[in-house]
């Protein structure tokens, strides 16, 4: 298992990697953007799994005390044990695949207070290197809306159909906002590290497909699996540190199904569900 997700993890940057040059065949002009694309979409998928719906999966015992902690941990953290860490911070721990996911609450008993604000992060071997290690907030910004933001680098605010948070994405209708970037790190056989900052600013909401999310329970994550959008448009920046090369593409998403890619001037239309540049 460890070595297919290892795998899986490595065609994700592979396929930024690749957006160095744009290839040749008969949609090669666009492929390297929607592969810029893709790997996107697998990175807010993992920032999904990770970070939102565990936190929206733990507020359901902070609004009820009551609910059965065994329950909720068998039921959507693969049986991991918890531990109070402090006043309103926990540590949950899955010892099978050693990994550790921090929740706080700094501001409020729920995220659904008014000022509420929950301190998320995760560490572990099998984690995505865009997540692991990062620390993020997820802060109540008004009915219905909330903001998940990373330091100073990362800024993308949540907005809900309901005006109260759900207990999963699942099945939740939401729309995204807002700028960012995720840094992905990884090692060759050298020891060599390669760096590669995937930049994205999005210009017309993006609204999430709530049937398509791909979600599993943690700390399984669903590796290699871009999220699906009805509706939006982001610019995206994909940048390799080791030899300053980068690419900038536009994404116009035009249904569930299609997705319009513009790179270099070239505009071309592509299928959301083929990963990594497959027409």
């Amino acid at each position: 298992m460890k070595r297919l997700i290892k795998g899986i993890f490595c065609v994700v940057i592979v396929a930024l990697l690749a957006a160095c040059e744009i290839g040749e065949g008969e949609m090669g002009k666009t492929r390297t953007g929607k592969q810029i694309f893709d790997g996107w979409g697998n990175d807010m998928n993992n920032l999904f799994s990770s970070i939102v719906e565990p936190a929206l999966l733990f507020n359901q015992y902070l609004e009820n005390p009551e609910f059965e902690m065994e329950n909720l941990l068998h039921r959507y953290f693969n049986d991991a044990t918890i531990t109070e860490t402090g006043d309103q911070s926990w540590l949950i721990y899955h010892e099978r695949s050693d990994s550790k996911l921090y929740l706080s609450m700094l501001h409020g008993n729920s995220l659904n207070d008014e000022g509420a604000v929950m301190r998320i992060y995760t560490i572990g071997r099998n984690l995505p290197s865009t997540i692991a290690g990062a620390v993020f907030f997820l802060e109540k910004a008004g009915d219905g809306q909330w903001i998940l933001r990373n330091s100073n680098t990362f800024f993308l605010t949540l907005d809900f159909e309901s005006e109260t948070l759900p207990s999963s994405l699942k099945n939740s209708k939401l729309t995204i906002s807002g700028n960012g970037s995720f840094n992905h790190n990884t090692h060759d056989y050298s020891t060599a590290t390669y760096y590669i900052f995937l930049d994205f600013n999005i210009h017309r909401n993006m609204v999430v497909n709530q049937n398509i999310v791909r979600l599993s329970t943690w700390p399984w994550q669903s590796y290699g699996s871009p999220v699906i959008w009805d509706s939006g448009s982001v610019e995206l920046t994909a940048a390799n540190q080791s030899n300053g090369g980068s690419n900038t593409a536009e994404a116009l998403i035009l249904d569930s199904k299609k997705v319009s890619i513009t790179i270099g001037g070239v505009t071309q239309e592509w299928d959301q569900s083929l990963p990594y540049g497959n027409r």
